[in-house]
C-alpha cells in the first residue's frame, strides 16, 4: 500500500493498493478519520461493493486466484495539519497520518 506522508490542503493526492492472487474477496478498509482527511474522487477499478465491517467503511474487489490487483484511489485533501485515519487490507488494518500543508 502506498500512501503519503506529507500534502497540501485542497491538493489531489492518490494511494495505490495492491492485492495477492486471491481465491477469496478482497477488501480494503478506511475508517471515519480517512473520510475526515480525504474526500474519495474516483476507486479505480471500482469495487464489486461496499460494506460495513466493525465501523469501517469495506470496498470489495473480486476473488482471482492467478492475478494481483492493483486499485488506484484518488482522493483530495481536505482538512489541514496533522490528521490520522486507519486503512487496511482484509484485517490488517494500520494507524496512518499524513500532515496537510494549509
Amino acid at each position: 500500500m502506498e500512501v503519503p506522508a506529507i500534502s497540501r490542503w485542497h491538493a489531489p493526492e492518490t494511494i495505490k493498493i495492491t492485492f495477492d492472487a486471491s481465491a477469496d474477496v478482497r477488501t480494503f478498509l478506511v475508517d471515519e478519520g480517512f473520510h475526515r482527511t480525504f474526500s474519495l474522487e474516483t476507486i479505480d477499478p471500482r469495487p464489486s461493493e461496499t460494506v460495513v465491517v466493525g465501523g469501517r467503511t469495506g470496498y470489495r474487489f473480486p476473488a482471482d486466484p492467478r492475478a494481483k490487483l492493483a486499485v488506484m484511489l484518488r482522493l483530495q485533501t481536505q482538512r489541514p495539519w496533522l490528521r490520522k485515519y486507519h486503512i487496511g487490507i482484509g484485517t490488517e488494518v494500520v494507524n496512518q497520518s499524513v500532515f496537510v500543508f494549509p
